[in-house]
């Protein structure tokens, strides 16, 4: 995880806020979005990033 911040409102995320989210490099090179876990440490830190579905039923990336 390169860096992070935490989402204190949306009008579209129907998710428990507040939401932490951040800007992970992966492995082969590019650098995406993702949401971050609560057990991850303040960035910049090494993480597992997975794809699951989220309430509305996307595919988004989370970082453990």
């Amino acid at each position: 995880m390169i860096s992070e911040t935490t989402l204190h409102h949306s009008h579209l995320a129907s998710t428990e806020l507040p939401l932490r989210i951040g800007l992970v490099q992966l492995q082969s090179g590019p650098i995406a979005l993702a949401y971050i876990g609560k057990s991850v440490p303040a960035a910049p830190a090494d993480v597992q990033v997975s794809v699951k579905l989220n309430d509305e039923g996307y595919a988004v990336l989370v970082a453990q």
